[in-house]
């Protein structure tokens, strides 16, 4: 075998393995994103959460067969 294909073939192995790493480094990196819940909720999250549900509430009492009109938009300047 010559140097340059003997070259040539461990530096395909070399790629090969560094494929399989980042796909099993996104993999781990994805499962660990599902289980993780970054759902510590403070005192602004949940005056947030709660200003869209009163806000949600509101358009639903407001029109409760879902037509729901928008206001129409501000002019572009």
């Amino acid at each position: 075998m010559s140097p340059d294909t003997e070259r040539n073939s461990q530096l395909a192995n070399v790629d090969q393995l560094l494929e399989a790493f980042f796909r099993y480094k996104n993999k781990v990196l994805d499962q660990q994103q599902k289980t993780e819940t970054n759902c510590k909720l403070n005192p602004t999250k949940s005056h947030i959460l709660g200003m869209i549900l009163r806000e949600k509430n509101v358009w639903r009492l407001m029109w409760p067969d879902n037509s729901v009109c928008l206001p129409a938009q501000p002019p572009l300047y």
